[in-house]
């Protein structure tokens, strides 16, 4: 009885649990069938986690998609998981995103979308840069990437003409540019500034020094950015931004800028800390905190040349700079609103020709009726246990439908057809045309199951790209990389494994592979290209065999066919045996590239380069030098410009000096350039290609012989930059000399210090006075004026901070004045701390200047003290505000130094601009000082080209009246030519003072000038004319000998009534009389061999 029972109620919990079993597995069947599709995808795969749903076997796992930049490898060598791609690749395609640091990746991307994608600039621009790729641009990012650039010295040439365009877009703005919606005259004065230093700017820039106008140009927009709010420690304290910080993995494309390099250099390096900077809390300024990309890149312009910045520094610096022509172009919204407008026209117009197409489709073939003999598909396992009602009703309607079924008569006729399936398709070309001109920004086309996001450029249809979120539930510290699909058998495996029963990945699915997506895996590349190429290669063949057997017969056949058809014949065959040879070079020159090197000329986007060159010569493509050109390389470029300067002075003033002859200097600068361009040597991928790959052996030996032992006429043959940089330093500062004194700055400037010598007292107590009394006082003098105008600083508030500007440069110049080294020093950091909205620190350091130079005693000089500051607080407001805005600027003193050549400003002088020459240590700071000469000289020395093809105009002008009789009416004519004539020609001045009268202007004091062309001075003299120029001036004038010119002792005796003319020009006069005879005075004055003697004379008696 036990046993049975045992078995009964052991019996009784089977049924118990399989019922139960049943039970559940019909809630699952239930649950299972009620599903409905798409769903979200995350809750699919823990439903078929929960339920126990296996996927489709149709399903594949999905592919590990590379990473972008692995798509730079062959095929069969990339990377089969993350874990063995290699660091640089990953640091390059992920980063974590925060304020100022993006990825590299990201960067790219949105630096090739400005100039050839989306926004396309240089589709509105096309004379800006080449018609460059994606990969183009990836492959010169990789050789930043991997120290080539650094080993060569030289940035990719296609990324220094993306810089180069941008900073010349942005240093060259309109009055258009910056809309301001804003009325604040205070606003728009502001932004004027901005645009004037940004023109200045813009006289550095070439393609060599786009590194140094870079780095100018970020200082410029972070002082413009920078404002009292900002640097002020009272203000209301922004609120701190807490990020994670991230990982510090060293990217192995970050570089060792010195090998000695200690951890003192290193701060030195980030001495533009927020701390040191003066911000308040959370706001870091234009170039972002310390850590960030463009900081530290900014920070290693400041003392080194482009190639010593990683590649992410490079190109976040890129990037900013596209962002900023975005702000700054308002004709670019615009352009984006236009092209919005026509796209939607363009889709609107898709639309209606495919809706009419259905129309009349229908009308002409008639409604599709399911076919009978169409099987059944299987059911699913989701199907199984479907609704059978539903399934129930749809037999019925089958019914249904089949009973109502009825013969169809089209309405619609073929033609109509025919016409609309051609209108459709000419809508959809038009439309896909308008994808690749039209599109301002691309959207994604789809997510998968990880939200990952897809997108596909239709500008460079080489790749899908995707964006990955690594971050996972986080939301705060989002971790992203790219990757990519390239390659048709790595989409098939990626479209194979996307599980339709979800929203996001049945969406993408439809997206790339439907009809959009045949369009997207016909553009990408088949892994068996070597195959496809070889198997094209035979059909190719078999095609030539049967054209070529084919034309023998027609040729042997002779007796049957003319003489013309006969000829005919045979050159078919010469032609088809030429295709066949044509067909064989190119098939192997395709299987080379398949087997060999890459070719990295192409790859880096040199030859797109130099193909953009042939049209435009404005670019880039000289900075890499071939191994069989001698006019090409950063050296050789800035040597041509100081050549072209000096070809053109020849022109104007043929070469006087004695100590050098003129082909010994211009040969010197031509052995300087080529000395450091044989030398140095560009790698490029994995191979180094030197320059003397492609010489000859007896060549080779001969340059070995000469390396071994080199002589004085030949330059060292690996010359490093800073000795090519030191070598060209001194006929630099010898051709602005050169230029100087041909447009005539050096004689004014010399009457200008003759007539300040003698400024002082009498002969007889300038004989009592010794000299060391004389240095003596003027050095108290000076130590008195600079320290009175920085203590008046004292008295003027903070916000009339173009007051204190002027108070700061006009103590500079008395310290330059007094060579007062360290002071000027001090002066020059407390003015680059200047800003025109915040002028507090430069104040409070110029102050301490003061302090730390012994202060200014107020009660032994309380009177000049009183008198300067009531000078100062008299002029209250309007002098701030009627202030010009030349006397404004943002730009640091470095950047005012590269422009000082010649004439100079009130910011920086001749003087600024030869120490920056000397202290210069970098080609791009180099040559941006050889730029700003070019910009300030081209346009002088071309007006006096213009000025001296004026005067042999008027000389000839002038002979031709003194031979032919005039008239009564004709003389009473002006004449075209006089004395207010612009002309020129090369002088030497004499020291015959006078009184010249010119139009328009009283009799002035002027000096008499010879022209050094005997034919000149001829001509001048039978027409009865003469040479002067005004006194503290460079410009000349013609005059008549006999009516407008007078002795100078004159002045007094003769002068007119000058009561008529404007006060500035009465003034004027009168400083250059008396200018005038200070110098008179100057040179009448004993020599100091005639004070010697008349001194031995008086201890004699």
């Amino acid at each position: 009885k036990l046993l049975e029972e045992r078995k009964k109620k052991e019996k009784i919990e089977t049924e118990k649990r399989k019922a139960e079993a049943d039970a559940k597995a019909q809630k699952l069947a239930e649950r299972i069938r009620k599903r409905r599709f798409p769903m979200d995808d995350l809750e699919l795969i823990a439903e078929d986690k929960e339920l126990g749903v296996k996927r489709s076997a149709a399903i594949s796992r999905q592919p590990f998609l590379p990473l972008t930049m692995s798509s730079l490898l062959k095929f069969d060598e990339r990377p089969h998981s993350r874990k063995t791609t290699s660091s640089t690749i990953v640091n390059a395609c992920t980063a974590t995103m925060s304020p100022g640091n993006r990825s590299i990746m990201s960067d790219v991307l949105q630096v090739y979308h400005f100039f050839r994608g989306d926004v396309g600039y240089s589709r509105i621009f096309p004379s800006t840069v080449p018609n460059f790729s994606l990969k183009h641009l990836l492959y010169a990012v990789n050789e930043v990437m991997i120290m080539n650039a650094k080993k060569s010295q030289l940035i990719p040439p296609l990324i220094s003409q993306l810089f180069y365009t941008a900073l010349k877009i942005l240093t060259d703005p309109h009055e258009e540019d910056w809309e301001l919606a804003s009325e604040d005259e205070d606003e728009k004065k502001k932004w004027k500034v901005l645009k004037q230093d940004l023109t200045k700017l813009g006289l550095i820039l070439n393609e060599a020094s786009w590194g140094q106008t870079l780095m100018c140009y970020i200082d410029l927009m972070d002082r413009f950015y920078s404002s009292d709010a900002t640097l002020d420690p009272n203000a209301l304290p922004g609120y701190p931004i807490t990020l994670v910080e991230e990982n510090d993995e060293s990217d192995s494309s970050d570089i060792v800028l010195d090998e000695n390099t200690s951890e003192e250099t290193e701060n030195e390096q980030n001495s533009t800390d927020d701390n040191q900077k003066g911000f308040v809390d959370g706001y870091h300024g234009y170039i972002g905190s310390s850590d960030s990309a463009i900081n530290k890149g900014y920070t290693k312009l400041l003392r080194y040349d482009p190639w010593y910045l990683t590649a992410e520094e490079l190109i976040a610096m890129l990037r900013v700079l596209t962002d900023d022509i975005l702000a700054m172009k308002a004709n670019m919204g615009r352009e984006f609103a236009q092209r919005d407008e026509e796209s939607m026209d363009l889709l609107r117009a898709k639309k209606a020709a495919e809706s009419n197409f259905r129309k009349i489709r229908l009308a002409y073939e008639g409604p599709k009726w399911p076919s009978k003999a169409k099987t059944k598909k299987a059911p699913t396992t989701d199907e199984k246990n479907g609704d059978n009602d539903q399934g129930d009703n749809e037999v019925g309607d089958t019914k249904k439908d089949d009973s109502s079924q009825k013969k169809f008569k089209p309405t619609a006729t073929k033609k109509q057809f025919e016409e609309a399936e051609k209108a459709r398709n000419k809508a959809i070309e038009q439309y896909e045309k308008g994808l690749k001109t039209l599109t301002t920004r691309t959207e994604a086309i789809g997510y998968d199951r990880n939200y990952n996001t897809y997108y596909f450029f239709h500008h460079d249809p080489d790749m899908i790209h995707v964006e990955m979120n690594r971050s996972g539930k986080d939301e705060i510290n989002q971790i992203k990389s790219w990757s990519c699909i390239d390659h048709k058998c790595l989409f098939d495996d990626f479209l194979s494994s996307l599980d339709t029963r979800g929203i996001r990945e049945s969406a993408l699915a439809e997206a790339i592979g439907g009809n959009g997506g045949a369009n997207m895996r016909r553009h990408l590349s088949d892994s068996n290209k070597k195959n496809s190429l070889i198997l094209a290669r035979k059909r190719e063949e078999e095609d030539f065999e049967r054209r070529l057997n084919n034309a023998l017969i027609a040729s042997a056949d002779q007796g049957r066919r003319s003489g013309r058809l006969a000829n005919s014949a045979k050159g078919e065959v010469t032609k088809i045996e030429r295709e066949m040879v044509i067909a064989k070079e190119k098939f192997e020159e395709q299987l080379a590239m398949e087997d060999g090197e890459p070719d990295y000329y192409k790859l880096t986007g040199i030859e797109t380069l130099s193909e953009f060159e042939a049209e435009y010569t404005d670019t880039c493509f000289s900075l890499f030098c071939e191994a069989d050109s001698k006019t090409s390389g950063i050296v050789h470029i800035v040597a041509s410009k100081m050549l072209d300067l000096e070809y053109l002075c020849e022109k104007l003033d043929p070469w006087e000096r004695n100590d050098l002859p003129r082909a010994a200097w211009i040969s010197n600068v031509k052995d300087i350039a080529q000395s450091y361009e044989r030398g140095n040597h560009i790698v490029m991928g994995t191979k180094l290609k030197a320059f003397n790959e492609e010489i000859s052996p007896a060549a080779k030996r001969q340059r070995k012989s000469r390396e071994s032992t080199p002589s004085s006429k030949d330059p060292v043959m690996s010359s490093s930059l800073v000795q090519v940089i030191s070598a060209l330093k001194n006929p630099l500062i010898e051709l602005e000399e050169r230029i100087y004194s041909i447009i005539g700055l050096e004689k004014a400037v010399d009457e200008v210090d003759d007539a300040n010598d003698n400024l002082s007292v009498g002969s007889s107590q300038q004989n009592e006075i010794s000299d060391e009394q004389k240095a003596l006082e003027k050095a108290e003098k000076i130590q008195f004026a600079w320290k009175k105008k920085i203590n008046s600083l004292k008295f003027i508030p903070t916000k009339r901070a173009s007051a204190i500007r002027e108070v700061l440069i006009s103590a500079i110049l008395i310290a330059r004045k007094g060579n007062l080294e360290d002071v000027l020093l001090d002066l020059r950091s407390a003015l680059n701390l200047h800003r025109p909205g915040a002028a507090g620190r430069a104040r409070q350091m110029a102050l301490s200047v003061l302090e730390k130079y012994g202060g200014f005693d107020v009660v032994e000089n309380g009177d000049e003290l009183l008198e300067d500051e009531d000078t100062i607080m008299d002029s209250d407001d309007e002098k701030d505000d009627d202030e010009p805005l030349e006397n404004i600027s943002y730009l640091c003193g470095e950047a005012m130094m590269l422009v000082g050549c010649l004439e100079g400003d009130n910011n920086a002088d001749r003087v600024d601009w030869r120490d920056a020459v000397n202290d210069c240590k970098i080609i791009s700071r180099f040559a941006a000082l050889v730029s700003g000469l070019v910009s300030r000289a081209m346009p002088n020395l071309q007006k006096l080209s213009n000025d001296r093809n004026t005067l042999t105009k008027a000389l000839k002008y002038w002979e031709a009246g003194t031979k032919t009789r005039k008239s009564r009416s004709q003389k009473n004519k002006k004449e075209k030519y006089n004395s207010t004539t612009e002309i020129w020609t090369s002088t030497n001045q004499t020291d015959e003072f006078v009184l010249g009268k010119v139009e328009g202007y009283p009799w002035w004091p002027a000096r008499v000038c010879v022209a050094k062309d005997p034919k000149t001075v001829a001509i001048l003299h039978s027409v009865g004319r003469v040479l002067i120029s005004f006194i503290g001036e460079q410009h000349l004038h013609v005059v008549k000998r006999d009516e407008e010119i007078r002795p100078f002792a004159e002045m007094e005796d003769k002068q007119e009534n000058i009561e008529d003319y404007p006060t500035d020009v009465i003034k004027k006069l009168r400083e250059t009389t008396a200018m005038a005879r200070r110098i008179i005075r100057g040179k009448n004055a004993p020599s100091d061999e005639e004070k010697n003697f008349i001194e031995e004379k008086k201890s004699s008696i």
